[in-house]
């Protein structure tokens, strides 16, 4: 069966993206990661995407800056590595041979620079895919990622980059090829594009008896001084007969 979305690497001194990992990387807690299923479905959902490389950037309140053997050094735009270059020389037609976008590249708003994986991305009709930072995995609280939807369908190859803001001058980002810092979520359009919720008003505008109370017992834990009396993990294992009988 064809993947909704495929990564395009010509680079191998780039990390292929993984699979995310529910655990989070190691972060979440215990009791988290061993019953809430709700929590571990969001930290897998989608995959890791590296660096292309390591660097040490800097904003300084006008300009970014990079971390060079010499010291900060102030830049438009920086390339790929050497390697990475001579890799899609290699690969592209003559025509598409300057078509490689920079690893970094100054933005119009002065305080955020775009990043460039390395990587395109291409997806299957009614497929696209969502940027975002890792799930429940503290970031660097002095920069922010941008999240973004692309429509990988019809932009295609898109060059996989994601735009970040400094939140404060001196702020510094490390990039590390073999640490993740993007998650990328396969998304149908339809889910976006289409209003998929309402909202009722049992008891005011809407009749309450068409409320789901039969189910409240087990959705909701009242805590009544009996720890025995707290079930742990039910959800968990709502979800996990459910899956078991689609599999079937």
């Amino acid at each position: 069966m064809q993947q909704p979305v495929e990564f395009h690497n010509f680079f191998s001194d780039i990390v292929d993206p993984m699979p995310a990992d529910k655990s989070a990387m190691g972060g979440l807690p215990t009791a988290g990661f061993q019953y809430c299923e709700a929590l571990t479905a969001a930290s897998a959902h989608g995959y890791y995407v590296f660096p292309p490389c390591d660097a040490t950037i800097r904003w300084d309140g006008d300009r970014f800056e990079m971390q060079m053997t010499d010291g900060w050094q102030r830049f438009s735009q920086v390339t790929l590595s050497e390697e990475s270059l001579a890799s899609w020389h290699r690969a592209a037609p003559p025509e598409h041979q300057d078509r490689l976008p920079p690893f970094l590249q100054r933005f119009f708003i002065p305080d955020t620079i775009q990043v460039f994986t390395g990587l395109f991305v291409t997806a299957a009709p009614g497929w696209a895919i969502k940027v975002r930072p890792i799930a429940n995995v503290r970031g660097n609280s002095r920069f922010l990622i941008y999240e973004a939807i692309v429509e990988a369908d019809l932009f295609k190859p898109v060059p996989l980059f994601v735009n970040i803001k400094a939140l404060s001058i001196d702020a510094v980002f490390d990039f590390e090829r073999f640490t993740p810092f993007l998650q990328i979520e396969p998304v149908q359009k339809d889910a976006y594009r289409k209003a998929l919720a309402k909202t009722v008003h049992p008891g005011r505008e809407d009749d309450a008896s068409q409320f789901p109370w039969d189910g409240l017992k087990e959705t909701t834990r009242i805590f009544s001084g009996d720890a025995s009396s707290l079930e742990l993990g039910v959800y968990k294992k709502r979800v996990r007969a459910a899956q078991r009988s689609n599999d079937a």
